[in-house]
């Protein structure tokens, strides 16, 4: 039995797709370049989409020695080659823990500055005005002006 498979691709990255699928027995069937460019008119503006790729159709005989081992050697394969983050994903990633990490780190070193003002403050105002208060008491409970 025959199977098939097609494929888009970028143009740059045909041949080494090509070569990638004849490695796991596939045989290039047909390839075809796709360039397609569209204008509409969206929200009183013009919009124009242009599309480049090249549609690859391969085929693979199922009745070839080894078979079921090389489809599982080509499933290996498509999940870890074709799964690579997009760089763009990571990007928008580290620009949201920033988003997120950086008012927490602006509460911290606000907070630091805050306690630290608070602790001058406990120094320098009240506590004396806690030993002053205490001194006060103690001088009206034992009967001195």
């Amino acid at each position: 039995m025959i199977e098939s498979k097609s494929m888009k691709v970028a143009t740059a990255q045909e041949q080494d797709c090509i070569d990638t699928m004849a490695d796991f027995g596939w045989d290039l069937k047909s390839s075809q370049e796709i360039n397609v460019r569209e204008s509409h008119v969206e929200y009183d503006q013009s919009v124009i989409t242009h599309e480049n790729y090249v549609k690859l159709v391969f085929t693979r005989d199922t009745a070839m020695k080894n078979y079921d081992e090389i489809k599982q050697l080509e499933a290996t394969y498509s999940n870890i080659a074709y799964n690579q983050p997009d760089p763009f994903e990571l990007k928008k990633a580290l620009k949201l823990m920033l988003f997120l990490i950086f008012p927490g780190v602006l509460y911290i070193i606000n907070n630091k500055k805050a306690n630290a003002e608070w602790a001058s403050k406990m120094q320098s105002t009240a506590l004396p005005a806690r030993d002053k208060a205490k001194s006060l008491v103690n001088s009206a409970a034992n009967g001195e002006n």
